[in-house]
């Protein structure tokens, strides 16, 4: 167990700035999404291909980083 305290203030910003960077993408697709539904079911379903893709691209750079 490291009991240096300075690395757990680093861990936990750095876990906090990648989990309000993550909840911000979040909120725009789920917004992108709620507005192209009222518009149409063809550009709902073109967000949400969309948004699977950008998700499974962020997710492997983040596991790569």
């Amino acid at each position: 167990m490291i009991r240096d305290k300075g690395f757990y203030r680093l861990f936990f910003m750095l876990a906090l700035s990648l989990a309000l960077k993550n909840f911000l993408v979040y909120s725009v697709n789920f917004v992108d999404n709620v507005m192209l539904g009222s518009y149409s079911e063809n550009a709902l379903s073109g967000s949400a291909l969309c948004n699977q893709i950008q998700f499974f691209l962020q997710m492997l750079v983040t596991g790569a980083g």
